[in-house]
């Protein structure tokens, strides 16, 4: 990695590493998974040659997790989601929270945490929002790829919202969050209503049913009540979250590349490669020469006889 780009992860950490060790803790669980795959994160993205940017890291992030374990909703909560700092009321909300799907957990922590367009989360979330059902159908408001993935990912927020909506607010109606049930003339208001789409308030259609509409106003009101419940409950719990020093410290560490052992800095020579390259020939000549002296004979003169043929020595 070159000391460009090696200076820009660093200040992509410095602006971001708060924000994005949380959203880690999110993902994992557990501080010890959040540290080791935030490592594996910045290493990867140190070798790779992609701009160190925000985007960048949380993609690396997400490689860098192990894969999901169906028994982890087992487990008691996180620590941070069962903090002495939480309110009564909110610990049940939070363990829900912490027991939902990978890809939900990871939606809601990109728009309530990060606060990301739902097009950038698309392009974040990338087949983790696969398993939702296409929710561009069931708005019918899609024009386009970019649209449809962007409602996509609106849909993987809306059913986490749906899963909490229970322990969020008791109270609430579900026929009120409920929009494949409302009337045949309010369901495409109240599909774009659950996806938070913003056709609610650019499409005339949609604002004039909402106009008229005093059961589709109550339902978005019901819809805002909820998101705004589960993103205090979120962000109060992780709000005080910052990066341990000793992690700082390793992700420092990552980002520097590791230094050339002696052996292959003489290697990154040419000279010296071609030298090697043409080192055995050299040292099979001389082995030739020294063989062939070796057996060489001095030839004896015309009076010697065989005797003396015999003790002539070999040259040296």
């Amino acid at each position: 990695m070159s000391s460009t780009n090696a200076t820009e992860l660093e200040r992509t950490l410095l602006r971001s590493g708060d924000d994005i060790y949380r959203l880690a803790l999110l993902l994992c669980g557990d501080e010890a998974g959040a540290a080791q795959a935030l490592i594996k994160a910045i290493r990867r993205l140190a070798t790779s040659g992609a701009a160190p940017d925000q985007p960048a890291l949380i993609a690396a992030l997400l490689q860098a997790l192990p894969p999901e374990r169906r028994r982890w909703r087992l487990r008691r909560p996180p620590a941070w989601a069962r903090s002495r700092a939480v309110p009564a009321g909110r610990a049940a909300l939070l363990a829900a929270l912490a027991a939902l799907p990978r890809a939900q957990r990871f939606a809601l922590g990109l728009t309530m945490l990060r606060s990301f367009e739902s097009a950038e989360d698309a392009a974040l979330l990338g087949d983790e929002n696969r398993g939702g059902p296409g929710a561009a159908g069931e708005s019918g408001l899609a024009n386009g790829s970019e649209r449809a993935g962007a409602d996509q990912t609106r849909a993987v927020v809306r059913d986490a919202l749906l899963a909490l909506a229970p322990i969020a607010i008791p109270t609430i109606s579900p026929a009120a969050l409920d929009s494949a049930g409302a009337p045949e003339d309010c369901r495409l208001t109240r599909a774009a209503i659950a996806l938070n789409d913003p056709a609610i308030h650019n499409d005339a259609t949609i604002r004039g049913h909402l106009a008229l509409c005093s059961a589709c106003r109550a339902a978005e009101h019901a819809w805002q009540s909820l998101s705004i419940a589960v993103e205090e409950a979120l962000r109060g719990a992780l709000r005080d979250t910052r990066l341990p020093p000793a992690l700082v410290d390793q992700l420092q560490a990552a980002i520097q590349p590791a230094p050339a052992a002696a052996g292959w800095a003489l290697l990154s020579s040419p000279r010296a490669r071609i030298a090697l390259v043409a080192l055995p020939y050299r040292l099979f000549g001389v082995a030739a020469r020294r063989g062939a002296a070796s057996t060489h004979w001095q030839r004896p003169s015309p009076g010697a006889g065989p005797r003396a043929a015999r003790s002539c020595p070999a040259r040296a």
